[in-house]
């Protein structure tokens, strides 16, 4: 037998490989100098980013060129990974946010869209299923507090009312990312996660425990810049 005929019998017992394929880059690693010039707490969003679960982003900032959804879509992009942003609002405020991310055309197809209009069953199902699947959640400043996702029946408009990302967090098991605008500068603070398992009891009562939480964690978490 030949040396060429000993390597490829060789080879078909114990195949060897003859190339690498190029990693891909890290979260962190596609963080610019821009990104980091404009968000705080970046660590946290990474964490998240890197779960096989999903997360619901709940966004308390001004954001008239959504960075952060932008952001996020470019990352999962160049990542390569299966997770997409769905950004969940009224019919007026997508229309305005899709004409405004024109520009992110290389990076659409992880940027989906759940008009908060819609058949209040139907949407909840469906963002109950995203979140499932292991996609984002961001939740527009407008919808965080109109919206109650199938919880009226458990109370009235006399008592605490929670915040819709936290009623999806206990119906998902999914974390709640709070997002607003410094105080201090004009950066967007990316704040640490709460999460729906620190919660028992009922799905309403964790949720309004939740919502404080969450709504706490933004004063406290401005400290540091003081």
């Amino acid at each position: 037998m030949s040396k060429l005929s000993n390597l490829l019998a060789r080879d078909y017992v114990k195949p060897r490989i003859y190339f690498t394929t190029k990693n891909s880059p890290t979260n962190d690693a596609l963080f610019t100098t821009s990104d980091r010039n404009q968000f705080r707490g970046l660590e946290n969003l990474t964490t998240l980013l890197q779960d096989s679960k999903g997360v619901i982003i709940n966004a308390f900032h001004i954001d008239y060129y959504q960075t952060l959804p932008t952001l996020i879509a470019r990352v999962l992009n160049e990542t390569y990974s299966s997770k997409k942003i769905w950004v969940i609002g009224p019919e007026l405020s997508l229309t305005i946010l899709k004409r405004s991310m024109k520009n992110i055309y290389p990076f659409k197809s992880s940027v989906g869209y759940l008009n908060v209009d819609q058949c209040e069953n139907d949407l909840i199902e469906t963002c109950v299923e995203k979140l499932n699947d292991g996609d984002l959640l961001y939740v527009l400043p407008e919808v965080s507090f109109g919206w109650k996702p199938g919880v009226e029946e458990d109370y009235n408009t006399d008592e605490e009312q929670p915040l819709c990302s936290a009623i999806l967090s206990q119906k998902s098991k999914c974390s709640v990312l709070p997002i607003t605008n410094s105080e201090i500068d004009e950066m967007i603070e990316i704040h640490a996660p709460v999460f729906s398992s620190d919660y028992k009891g009922s799905m309403f009562e964790s949720a309004i425990l939740q919502s404080r939480q969450v709504l706490t964690a933004l004063k406290l978490n401005q400290s540091h810049l003081e």
